[in-house]
């Protein structure tokens, strides 16, 4: 069994850097911390970030979106073929900030419809998580219960950010292991907390190996996540320059678990 291709997610560069006007610095930095590919979606311009790629030696892992504001599915099956990337993962549920059962049921129908869609066209979708999903909607039932039990996971599956599993109080690594049929795309991400607080509360991100996940135990359990192509290292914010955070977190991989 082998682990997961490792990309950097460019979401640490936010918002000190754009791709709109660092892009070339930006696949630079990505490329000099040690990475072959990224997770995103560029300038816009999908032929110019495709070329930027290309001069780098860089693929394109995966692509985020959110069916918050209904995107055009044709014009993202297009920027994917364009970027030759077939991963699309997605945040977030219609009707914005209101999560109710009613929601969430209306959100996984759609994300079904959706992943139908992108299935035709060659393409793996992804329902990424943050700590939300696992709060109880009422009578001990979460958003996590409603997404495992109603999504057609031929169409789409969990991108599981085992760093929102742990700020939810959850066990990344028996997670996983529990769920790793329905588990096709990964985000590696560490943080530590302000002593006395919970949730998001005291919240820091961190570089991997310098919070608290136990990464000893997601290690063990990635070979085995057959369906699993991609892992992305992703840091939300960084107070350093955000290079050197991909670099620490690929130095730490590297150094601990020769990945």
């Amino acid at each position: 069994m082998t682990l997961p291709r490792l990309g950097g997610h460019l979401i640490v560069f936010g918002p000190k850097y754009t791709m709109e006007n660092d892009a070339e610095f930006v696949l630079d930095q990505v490329k000099e911390a040690g990475y072959n590919a990224i997770e995103g979606g560029g300038t816009g311009d999908a032929d110019l970030f495709k070329r930027q790629l290309d001069e780098r030696g860089l693929v394109c892992a995966g692509v985020h979106t959110s069916i918050s504001r209904k995107p055009d599915v044709n014009e993202l099956i297009a920027q994917l073929q364009t970027l030759e990337c077939r991963h699309l993962c997605n945040s977030g549920i219609l009707g914005g900030p209101e999560r109710t059962v009613e929601t969430w049921r209306e959100s996984i129908a759609y994300l079904n419809e959706i992943g139908r869609r992108l299935r035709d066209a060659g393409v793996a979708f992804h329902y990424h998580n943050h700590d939300y999903e696992f709060d109880d909607l009422g009578g001990g039932t979460t958003a996590m219960d409603l997404l495992l039990g109603e999504l057609d996971f031929a169409t789409v599956d969990l991108c599981v950010d085992v760093g929102w599993v742990h700020v939810a109080g959850r066990d990344p690594a028996a997670f996983l292991a529990e769920h790793r049929e329905q588990v096709g795309y990964l985000h590696l991400k560490d943080y530590e907390r302000t002593p006395g607080k919970a949730g998001r509360e005291g919240l820091t991100w961190r570089e991997l190996g310098n919070g608290t996940v136990d990464w000893d135990a997601v290690m063990d359990i990635m070979p085995r996540l057959e369906r699993v192509e991609w892992a992305l290292v992703e840091q939300d914010r960084t107070d350093r320059e955000p290079g050197e955070s991909l670099r620490i977190s690929r130095t730490f991989l590297q150094a601990r678990f020769n990945y």
